[in-house]
């Protein structure tokens, strides 16, 4: 069972025409990821959601839904956790819209 779903996770990943990963050496070492606007709650952790995405070759919906996840306990709570699983449906309903077509 384990063996399908790894080979339905690869077909996924080739059919969405994402960024192919990169390795963590490879990261944006951009001077803006050390500016943030409204806090410190990014800026504070070890890695960025933003680094970890674009290492990663995340969506915009995967990304929203580390970013959320990653901050909810220094800045919107439980809040937080809710936007979290809205993206995560909105993420699932694409994802299902591709595999009918």
């Amino acid at each position: 069972m384990a063996e399908v779903t790894r080979c339905a996770k690869k077909s996924l990943r080739e059919k969405a025409d994402v960024p192919q990963r990169q390795s963590f050496n490879e990261a944006p070492k951009a001077p803006a990821l050390d500016t943030q606007v409204g806090g410190s709650h990014y800026k504070d952790m070890p890695i960025q959601p933003m680094t970890y995405s674009m290492v990663n070759g995340l969506d915009a919906c995967q990304h929203t839904i580390i970013k959320y996840v990653s901050r909810f306990r220094e800045k919107g709570g439980i809040e937080d956790l809710e936007k979290a699983i809205h993206c995560t449906e909105l993420l699932i309903e694409f994802e299902r819209e591709k595999l009918q077509k």
